[in-house]
Order: structure tokens, then sequence, then C-alpha cells
């Protein structure tokens, strides 16, 4: 789900300077993803997605694909062809290119573990970054954190449970899908799942994908919803009213004895993106909510849950119309046999990371505006020198493990 894809510039990044708010600790859960091969323990709120140079964002908005450091820290994970001695070289020399830092590798102690860790100060901002190189489970890889320095120590505890935890696991037979109608995006499925879906445009949505992924029985799958959009006839609600009062009747017609069972409020990506709207001068008095809501019905005789990401957002809620404005509704999620859910569900939710929308087309959409100029080049400098070192799923053919 993308819940607010907002027009960033290099500028006005540079400007923001807002102060670290006191918030009550987020737990941490242990995040599974088959589908990129990984598993690491992150704060609930947390996501992840794809980024063009094939890596794995995680992040508090990590669904965004951007990467972009600026009051929460950003997770990177990458597979690697190379032992993790010989990685770590390699990314010395990019961090010597990139960002003018040079950084010798240690060895932690640890079996094949190999660490760089520094201060980069660049166009960029100054930022604390880590990055380990390891092998376990047959795998080599590398899983690097950057945070701001000024937001470095409330960011600490999360980091370091997050790398300590991170370790490689087993993925699926996985086939690579690309969008038909207008080669948008790619996507990585497991083997015989099945796809159906459209690029969705109206007046306010110039480009958002719509599709449903799922097993060949059905049981198990995952899903992004058209977006609902919405006037100021309709009261703005937040992410568990819209999910009770839109996404429930919505559900029903698909599986008619579907329930909501429960709604888990995510308070920090709500506060994230209106002090984000704000500070980059896109509305006065924006409205963000997110929550998580899971719905248990019957498919094709069997239990099944559906556990959705919902997001409500307004850029600016008037108060000549009484806080009324223009804002929309975003759903993604996952399903799976309530039985097998726990195992089941981490599938369909890595198949939803994994979308990785086309250059080509992001460059003539209006999505290209969301990307900030300094950190496209960044990347697009990250993948010249790591196409021979790296696993690039949008360049290779996809997995097998």
């Amino acid at each position: 789900m993308r819940l607010c894809r907002c027009a960033l510039t290099a500028t006005s990044l540079a400007c923001l300077c807002l102060p670290v708010l006191a918030q009550a600790p987020v737990p941490r859960v242990t995040y599974l993803n088959p589908i990129a091969g990984l598993s690491i323990d992150i704060p609930e709120d947390w996501e992840m997605g794809t980024g063009s140079i094939g890596n794995t964002f995680i992040a508090l908005d990590g669904d965004q694909t951007v990467g972009v450091c600026w009051t929460q820290p950003v997770l990177w994970f990458l597979r690697s062809k190379q032992p993790p001695e010989k990685t770590a070289q390699e990314l010395a020399t990019v961090f010597k290119e990139l960002s003018g830092v040079t950084v010798t590798p240690r060895a932690t102690g640890k079996p094949d573990e190999w660490e760089l860790a520094f201060t980069s100060t660049s166009n960029r901002g100054s930022l604390k970054e880590r990055w380990l190189c390891r092998q376990d489970n047959n795998t080599s890889y590398v899983i690097g954190a950057q945070v701001r320095t000024e937001y470095a120590a409330a960011a600490q505890a999360d980091i370091d449970a997050a790398l300590a935890s991170c370790q490689a696991i087993a993925r699926p037979k996985l086939q690579r899908f690309l969008e038909p109608t207008e080669n948008a995006y790619r996507m990585l499925l497991p083997e015989g799942w099945k796809w159906e879906g459209r690029v969705f445009r109206s007046e306010m949505v110039p480009g958002y994908f719509t599709w449903k992924v799922q097993s060949p029985d059905g049981l198990t799958g995952a899903f992004s919803a058209p977006p609902g959009t919405f006037n100021i006839m309709t009261p703005y609600i937040p992410a568990g009213e819209a999910a009770r009062q839109f996404l429930l009747p919505a559900l029903q017609q698909q599986v008619p004895d579907v329930r909501l069972e429960k709604v888990q409020q995510l308070p920090r990506p709500g506060a994230y993106y209106c002090d984000l709207i704000k500070a980059l001068g896109l509305g006065n008095n924006p409205r963000v909510d997110k929550a998580r809501a899971d719905f248990v019905g019957t498919a094709n005789g069997t239990p099944v849950r559906i556990r959705c990401n919902v997001g409500t957002f307004m850029l600016d809620a008037s108060p000549l119309l009484g806080g009324r404005g223009n804002w929309a509704l975003m759903c993604s999620g996952a399903w799976a046999p309530v039985e097998r859910f726990d195992e089941q569900f981490p599938i369909g939710r890595g198949v939803i990371g994994s979308l990785l929308t086309d250059e080509n087309w992001k460059n003539n959409q209006f999505e290209a505006v969301n990307e900030v100029t300094v950190w496209k080049a960044w990347i697009r400098r990250w993948r010249q020198f790591l196409f021979n070192l790296f696993y690039l799923e949008a360049e290779e053919s996809a997995p097998n493990d």
C-alpha cells in the first residue's frame, strides 16, 4: 500500500529539521519475508519494499520504496554473489566513491561476518551508517542501516536489534512477473500463482496499481485494491473506521460471510507523514492515519484470514469547510487459511513488497516527482558499482533456492 506519495525535492528535504517527538516504544516482531529471503526483528509498524537496484528497503515508510532517511532509519537488505569479506571490501570502495568516506572493513569475530561503520556527510545530509556482510544458511548477504545523525540515538535500539537478528531464509521457487498492459512494474510470485489487474487512473490518481495474485487453489494470495477518492461531501474518517464503513462491504461482495475481527492502530506512520506534508509545504492541516485490519471469512469451504494495511489521507483539511477536503482511502493485504496463516501470510506479504515500478514507466507518470533528485543520482551510482556484485532481481531471471 502506498499511503502518501509526496512530492519531495532535494532543496525541501535539506530544510527538514523537525525535533524528535517523544513516543511510546513500539513492540518488535519477527518479520518473515520468504520472497526476499530474510527474517528480521523490527518494530511492528515498519514495512518492506523493493528499491530500484533490487534491494529490500526496511523502514517505517519502507513500502514507499524511496529509501530516503528523514526522521526514521532506513535498512537495506541485498543478497550477494561474493563471500562476506570480499563483499565488505567492495562496499568500502563503493562508499569511498559515493560519499568520500574511507572505511576499513572489520571482522566482527562472528563466523563469516564483516562490518563497516562510519558517518557520511554529503548533499544527502549527515548519516550514521552501519553495514554487515554475512553468510548464513548458504547465502551471502548485506544488511545495512542508515539514519540521520540527529536521530541516531533514538533509533539505536531498533537498528541494533534488526541487524543482530537478520538472517537469510529459504525461498520458494519463484517466477518473475511483468505487468502486461504497460510494462508498469514487476513482481516476484511463487511458481504457479496467477495475476489479474490494471493500472487505475482518475482525476485525483494519475496512476495506481490495482491487482490480485493467488495460489492455484485460491486459498492464499495478496492484493492491492483500487483507491477510494472522496470530496468534501464525504467527511474524512480514520483508517480503522474506513475498514468498517467501506472495506467490509467491499469484501462481503467477494466473501459473503466475512466479518471484521480486529483493528490495530498504527499511530507513528500517520504522525510521520503529517509532519512530512507540513514540512514540505504540501498542506497546513493534513490528516493521515494507518491501521491493520483482520477480516475472517470462508473461501472454497475453508476459513481464511485477510490482513489489510489500511490508510486514509488528506493533504489539507479546510477550516472554512469544517475540516473537510479531498481525501483518499488505500488498502492492500494478503490472505491465507486460518490454520496456516502464520506460515502462509508472509508469502503474500512478501509478494506485495516485491513490486518494483519500472523506471521508464515511472518517468512518464506523476509518480516521478516523488523521487528525491539527489538520492536518485546516488542510487544510480550504486547500481553501476553493484551490478556485478549483487543479485539484482530486476535484471536476472527469478531465483531458485
